[in-house]
């Protein structure tokens, strides 16, 4: 987990059309890790950790990604 938790008033969930019922959130990081490429795809990477080999996708990245894992190991995977 990237923090503990935070205060954000953003509407993230349909019930919440007439204001926001879940305010505390929280933020987290994903490792996929396969011995086999799944998908060969250039992308720049934002706030790279020199030695540890991470760093931030975009959403667009992260979702054409998503996409590959589920078509390979017949998955569902649910985004926001």
């Amino acid at each position: 987990m990237k923090e503990t938790f935070y205060d954000d008033q953003t509407p993230v969930w349909p019930m919440e059309k007439n204001g926001v019922l879940f305010p505390w959130k929280v933020s987290f990081s994903s490792i996929l890790f396969s011995e086999e490429p799944f998908i060969t795809h250039f992308i720049k990477i934002e706030g790279y950790i020199d030695g540890y080999g991470m760093g931030e996708l975009s959403e667009s990245d992260l979702r054409r990604i998503l996409e590959k894992v589920k078509e390979k190991f017949n998955v569902e995977l649910n985004i926001l």
